[in-house]
């Protein structure tokens, strides 16, 4: 048997204050029956589906590392630039730009208070790279993949890419 996540919990300065921008950011809600307010040392936001929840909790003190786990955001309604612009708007900090000339990537930031997340490629924009890929690689010696094969007939595994010293995984396929 296996278990399965209940919520993402996140330490916070201010539980009521981050609860509010993460709600505006991913357009979550709180739960109606149980509303978060200033003061509170616990507020949860969940999707609006409530398949996701997040739990803001005081602490008493400021994040001083780096995170050890971070959230990869996917924008639902616009392109990955555009959520960066809106996302920064809102008061998040960019730390780190790894986006491509070829529209690969991602955008790191911060939140207020310095919890780092990723913004990637929307799914639309995957699409078109893959569109543009398979047109591309038509008759060019390439397998049926559309990936390079080395002399001795296997796929070449690309190298991983890194964020500030450490490994970034690749998103995978979605379902």
């Amino acid at each position: 048997m296996a278990s399965r996540i209940s919520h993402t919990t996140v330490n916070a300065l201010d539980a009521y204050t981050q609860s509010v921008w993460w709600s505006e950011l991913l357009g979550y809600r709180e739960d109606p029956d149980d509303p978060n307010e200033p003061g509170h040392e616990e507020c949860m936001i969940s999707s609006p589906d409530g398949a996701h929840l997040l739990l803001f909790i005081d602490v008493p003190d400021a994040k001083s590392t780096r995170n050890r786990l971070h959230l990869d955001l996917q924008p639902t309604d616009r392109s990955r630039d555009d959520e960066v612009e809106r996302v920064v708007g809102l008061g998040a900090t960019q730390i780190d730009d790894q986006r491509n000339p070829d529209g690969t990537g991602w955008v790191v930031l911060a939140d207020p208070e310095g919890n780092e997340f990723c913004i990637l490629r929307s799914q639309a924009g995957r699409r078109r790279r893959r569109r543009r890929r398979r047109r591309r690689s038509f008759g060019r010696g390439v397998n049926a993949r559309s990936r390079p094969v080395s002399s001795a007939g296997r796929r070449r595994t690309p190298p991983p890419r890194t964020v500030r010293g450490r490994r970034h995984p690749r998103p995978g396929p979605r379902p």
